[in-house]
C-alpha cells in the first residue's frame, strides 16, 4: 500500500511517499506513528488520547477530514492509496500540525461561561440535551470542511456557533439578551448557507447544522433584525404566498425596501434584464398552494 503524506517544512510543500504492508485493521494515527518510528523520524503529526475524546488527531483522509485515531486503513483506503493532508482552512506550521489559534479565539468569543444571578432547577430533560451539544470534541473537523470559511475567513465557524446555541438554550445562564445580540451579528449565525458538511463530518455525530437553525429561530423570535434575518423572513413569505420563490420581487423583500441598500440587488436585476433573464414580477398561486401554506400553520403550532 502506498501512503502519501503532505509535508511542509516552514519554507516550501512537497510530499513524501511510503510503500508498506499495512494490516487493514491499523488506524491512520498508527500509520503515521509507525511511518515516524521506523522510516522518517523527522514527520510532524498531532496525536493524543488515541480514543477519539481529545480531538487533536484530525487530518484530511483521501480529500475527507477525519479522527486520525478512529479512522481505519480499510474504510478509507483507494485504490491502494492513502493520501494524509493537514486539515484545510488552518495554517500549516509543520506537515501536518496546524495553527488553531483562531479556531480557538473564534471559540472564546462565543463567551460561553454560563452566568446567572440566581439559582434555577434544570431538568433531567434539559441537561441531557444540553450533555448531547457539548459532546463536541473541539476537533475542528467541521472548521476544516465548511464551505463559508473557503470564500469567507471571518465566519465565525460551526463550532463556534454549536457553542453559541448551547449557551442561549441553558436556563441557568442570565444573559441570553446580550448574547442573541452579539450572534445576530455579521460572520455570526446567518452567514451559515447550510452546506450540511459539519453534520456530515462529526466524528461525534452531533447535528451542527440543525443547532445553529435552532439558533437563528432564537434571534427571530427575539425580534432581532438583521440582513440574514430579513432575507429567511422574506424566502419563507414568498413561499407561502406563491409556493414558489418569486425571484423579482425578492431582493427586494430581502433588503426591507431599504433606498439605502438597493446598490446591493440592482447591479444584478440590470444586468438580467439587458440579458433577457429576468423572471416575471407577478405570479400566480401553484395549484396545491393550500397544502403548502398547511405545512408553515402546522410548523408554527
Amino acid at each position: 500500500m502506498e501512503v502519501i503524506i503532505s509535508r511542509f517544512n516552514g519554507k516550501k510543500r512537497y510530499t513524501s511517499k511510503f510503500n508498506l504492508a499495512l494490516k487493514p485493521d491499523l488506524t491512520v494515527s498508527e500509520v503515521l506513528m509507525l511511518i515516524k518510528n521506523s522510516h522518517d523520524g523527522s514527520l510532524s503529526f498531532r496525536a493524543g488520547c488515541r480514543n477519539g475524546v481529545c480531538g487533536i488527531c484530525a487530518v484530511k483522509v483521501n480529500n475527507k477530514s477525519v479522527l486520525g485515531c478512529k479512522t481505519k486503513v480499510k474504510d478509507i483506503v483507494v485504490d491502494d492509496k492513502i493520501l494524509i493532508e493537514p486539515l484545510d482552512m488552518f495554517p500549516v506550521i509543520k506537515d501536518l500540525v496546524v495553527d488553531i489559534d483562531n479556531f480557538i479565539e473564534n471559540n472564546i468569543d462565543i463567551r460561553s461561561a454560563i452566568v446567572s444571578s440566581s439559582t434555577h432547577k434544570t431538568s433531567q430533560e434539559d441537561m441531557r440535551h444540553l450533555d448531547t451539544v457539548s459532546n463536541c470534541i473541539q476537533c475542528g473537523i467541521c472548521f476544516s470542511s465548511c464551505d463559508v470559511l473557503n470564500v469567507n475567513q471571518s465566519f465565525i465557524g460551526p463550532a463556534a456557533l454549536l457553542r453559541a446555541y448551547r449557551c442561549v438554550t441553558d436556563k441557568r445562564d442570565g444573559l441570553k439578551n446580550q448574547r442573541l445580540k452579539h450572534y445576530n451579528k455579521e460572520n455570526y449565525a446567518w452567514d451559515c448557507t447550510h452546506c450540511e458538511n459539519c453534520t456530515t463530518l462529526c466524528p461525534q455525530g452531533i447535528n451542527v447544522s440543525e443547532h445553529i437553525s435552532s439558533l437563528r429561530k432564537e434571534l427571530i423570535e427575539q425580534g432581532l433584525k438583521s440582513k440574514g434575518s430579513s432575507h429567511h423572513l422574506a424566502f419563507l413569505k414568498s413561499i407561502n404566498k406563491h409556493g414558489l420563490l418569486n425571484e423579482a420581487s425578492y431582493p427586494f423583500f430581502s433588503i426591507n425596501f431599504n433606498p439605502l441598500r438597493l446598490k446591493e440587488v440592482l447591479p444584478v436585476g440590470l444586468r438580467m434584464l439587458r440579458k433577457r433573464k429576468s423572471p416575471g414580477i407577478f405570479h400566480k398561486p401553484i395549484k396545491n398552494i393550500e397544502e403548502v401554506r398547511k405545512l408553515f400553520r402546522e410548523v408554527k403550532e
